[in-house]
């Protein structure tokens, strides 16, 4: 197959991009040119501003993909513009979500009351309720103000065409992380503690994980199977969700 990424140089969608090349899928992926991660001989690069996409259309259009993974959609007028984008251009479009959606991240923030709700999270359990979880810390002039995956997916599900697969991504660690989630462990497995010592609220605390390897891989998947339109898929490693 014939796969387009938006974004897919750096973490996640790097690893995404490995395993549909290794998989004899063509690859080519839509980036600023600012990353250095190295990418398998054969993706093609399209180097432009997520902004600006619209301007692409007629390039994407002779491109013809068969599948648009997009890696950075942040709020609803990216969805929006994805979708007027990719109309007529390609029958799929994968859309990368968060576990954040979930009504149980809203109260871990605070930003809703409530008790704690059931757990392993799956693609049932109740979302947020209140919006855009960051706002109340933030600046208008701050992309995380508008941030709401809620709203992403709403808008691509909603508007249907092209079909749209939602993926829930955890918290992913790996190669590549730039935010180094498990780099205080490493250092100190690095330094030869004996013991790694959490206090006990960190100890306690469980939330859904991913390695990125696996993370991307399951983007691949969602990407290439023809069952996986119109569907949403909360992806996690179970042992760490219950």
């Amino acid at each position: 197959m014939n796969i387009l990424m938006i974004g897919g140089t750096r973490f996640i969608g790097r690893a995404a991009a490995h395993h549909l090349a290794a998989a004899g899928h063509t690859v080519t992926v839509f980036h600023r040119g600012k990353s250095n991660n190295p990418l398998p001989d054969g993706i093609r690069h399209i180097h432009g501003e997520l902004a600006n996409l619209d301007d692409f259309h007629d390039e994407f259009r002779a491109l013809a993909p068969d599948g648009v993974i997009h890696m950075l959609l942040m709020d609803q007028g990216q969805a929006t513009q994805m979708m007027r984008v990719f109309r007529g251009v390609t029958e799929r479009v994968v859309v990368v979500s968060s576990a954040d959606v979930y009504g149980a991240f809203g109260r871990l923030l605070n930003t809703e009351p409530g008790d704690p709700l059931p757990v392993p999270l799956t693609e049932q359990s109740q979302l947020r309720e209140e919006r855009y979880p960051y706002r109340k810390q933030l600046m208008k002039d701050d992309w995380r103000y508008y941030y709401d995956k809620i709203s992403v997916e709403e808008t691509a599900l909603a508007l249907g065409r092209p079909a749209a697969t939602v993926v829930r991504l955890p918290m992913v660690y790996g190669p590549y992380d730039p935010q180094q989630r498990i780099a205080a462990y490493l250092q100190r497995m690095d330094d030869g503690r004996p013991f790694i010592v959490l206090d006990a609220r960190q100890y306690h605390w469980r939330a859904p994980r991913g390695y990125v390897e696996n993370m991307g891989h399951a983007l691949a998947l969602a990407a290439t199977e023809a069952n996986a339109a119109r569907r949403i898929y909360h992806v996690a490693e179970p042992h760490d969700v219950a």
